[in-house]
């Protein structure tokens, strides 16, 4: 019966350690196309444009 324990414990424990490593791979997929879609935008000089043109109005108080 101790030993049964034991082994449900150790799959917790594994399971819970599968799902961290899953949860940091995710984050770190999602933090990688953020920076990639931040370097085309910045490369982008038509967006660039439209950013400015956003940015004079919002003080306008749209």
């Amino acid at each position: 019966m101790q030993q049964n324990k034991r082994k449900i414990v150790n799959k917790q424990m594994i399971l819970h350690y599968i799902n961290q490593l899953l949860k940091q791979a995710r984050m770190n997929t999602l933090k990688e196309a953020l920076v990639k879609a931040n370097q085309e935008e910045a490369e982008d000089s038509s967006y660039q444009e439209e950013l400015k043109n956003w940015n004079d109005t919002l003080p306008d108080g749209l």
